[in-house]
């Protein structure tokens, strides 16, 4: 369930969340944005990038039966839902923070609900 989750920031990628920048009032998605600092898009697109990677090997690692590497995958799932969740409130960027933090509360719940 939390890979799955970890492969939601896709989304990102594809719906418009991000405004285009001080004179545009166009939504665009994360890799159409023109008014971020290059530097910190490159930022939020590698951190979204490790993020799904991390999801996807999460899910694929669930069927082999091996709790230790899915520990390590729900751990650094969590590492990277908060790090990706402060990039975007450092950012600026208020709707793609909530598309982080949403998924780490259920985590959280997921977690608690799992002891």
């Amino acid at each position: 369930m939390c890979g799955a989750l970890d492969v939601l920031p896709a989304l990102l990628l594809f719906v418009p969340l991000f405004g285009s920048g001080a004179g545009g009032s166009a939504p665009s998605s994360l890799p159409g944005i023109t008014g971020m600092n290059p530097r910190v898009r490159l930022v939020c697109l590698f951190v979204v990038a490790l993020t799904i990677a991390n999801g996807v090997c999460a899910v694929l690692i669930s069927r082999l039966d091996r709790p230790v590497w899915n520990r390590h995958r729900l751990v650094t799932g969590l590492a990277l839902s908060v790090l990706g969740f402060a990039v975007f409130i450092l950012s600026r960027q208020p709707y793609a923070a909530m598309l982080y933090f949403a998924p780490l509360v259920v985590k959280g719940i997921l977690l608690t609900q799992a002891k």
